[in-house]
């Protein structure tokens, strides 16, 4: 996961186009937006992250503390996971 990624994703899309991706992408289908990605499964994070930051901040939270707290979240699951 690269978090560049995912935060640029945030900023640069709104929720119905960063959904829309996410759903070609779990039908098979190529996403119709630029996503960088080692790999289709990264790529795939990376969209459903940003689907969560943008939600975020949709609803009135600060791009920033929403993607701290985003980021936060998923280094707990990582640390959960050992």
């Amino acid at each position: 996961m690269k978090a560049p990624e995912v935060r640029r994703l945030a900023q640069a899309h709104d929720a119905a186009a960063l959904a829309a991706a996410r759903d070609a992408m779990l039908e098979g289908e190529p996403s119709p937006l630029p996503v960088d990605g080692d790999d289709e499964g990264e790529q795939l994070t990376h969209l459903m992250l940003a689907l969560r930051l943008r939600a975020a901040v949709d609803g009135g939270a600060p791009m920033k503390d929403a993607f701290r707290d985003l980021m936060g979240s998923v280094r707990q699951v990582l640390t959960d996971a050992d």
